[in-house]
């Protein structure tokens, strides 16, 4: 009889255990409709209605077979926003897809998030530099301003690594997917000119300075390239700005002469032989000789 019993219990303990949960029972059966043909806007509302918005569970039909199944799923974290947290490794799986629709959808979803889509910033790093125009800017903009100061500093850290060849290939790629329209690249790296320690850092921006095209983002990016000229302890880093200056003189008429000014200071007064003649060449070239 003790058996009889024992056995029963560890039948109804496996049952329990092979019983999927309230929540993954609700998602499945969301998903069945949308797979027989049910509309997947309504699909992706209901689930993101529910409280607690399940995120891992979801997160598992962003990487289905079926592709009105991921669609719902990455409407559904959209609309969840931060609450869509745990499912951000897969959203930004999502953003490398064949599907420029499924790529689109996954990244409003990470743009919804918010801050809390911190764990993407890698991959959206790497889809700046991509040549995929449905995701470089898009990537571009929330690591700007969609991520608050964690997505802000890893565009600093990208665009004023030491690694010369790879600092300068992420400060072109944000020249190259904003189209010169935004300032927020150009005031990072005046930022990292006037406060970074790490000389290293600080000779990496006043080099990538040179690739800035944005009027705007010279206004903010020309006076740090100045102060480095001027002010800076190492000579490298004042050579580096002296050899930046020309290209932002290139934006308007008072960036010229501003440039032109600092520039003819540092080759009279400098007190390293190298700096004055990076400067007197650089202002040779605003002068057009």
């Amino acid at each position: 009889m003790k058996r009889l019993l024992l056995a029963g219990a560890f039948a109804v303990a496996a049952f329990a255990e092979d019983r999927p949960s309230p929540e993954r029972a609700a998602v499945a059966a969301e998903m069945e409709e949308v797979l027989g043909g049910g509309g997947v806007g309504e699909a992706a509302d209901r689930l993101a209605r529910m409280d607690p918005f399940p995120a891992e569970i979801v997160a598992e039909s962003v990487d289905a077979l079926d592709r009105r199944e991921r669609l719902a799923a990455l409407a559904a974290c959209e609309q969840a926003g931060p609450a869509a947290k745990a499912a951000v490794p897969a959203l930004a799986e999502a953003l490398g897809d064949y599907s420029g629709e499924i790529r689109t959808s996954a990244l409003a979803a990470l743009r919804a998030c918010g801050p809390e889509a911190e764990a993407a910033i890698p991959v959206l790093l790497y889809r700046v530099r991509s040549a995929d125009p449905l995701t470089n800017s898009g990537a571009a903009e929330i690591l700007l301003f969609g991520m608050g100061r964690a997505g802000r500093d890893a565009v600093r850290a990208a665009m004023t690594d030491p690694d010369a060849a790879a600092s300068a290939k992420v400060t072109t790629a944000f020249q190259g997917v904003l189209h010169g329209s935004s300032a927020a690249p150009w005031i990072l790296l005046a930022e990292a000119l006037a406060g970074e320690k790490d000389v290293w850092r600080r000779l990496s921006a006043a080099k990538n300075a040179t690739h800035c095209r944005s009027a705007a983002g010279a206004d903010s990016l020309l006076p740090a390239l100045v102060s480095a000229l001027l002010e800076d302890p190492d000579a490298a880093v004042r050579a580096a700005a002296a050899a930046s200056l020309p290209e932002l003189a290139r934006l308007g008429a008072d960036f010229r002469e501003r440039a032109r000014d600092a520039l003819a200071a540092s080759a009279m007064e400098d007190p390293d032989e190298g700096v004055k003649r990076a400067a007197a060449e650089a202002g040779r070239k605003i002068a057009g000789k």
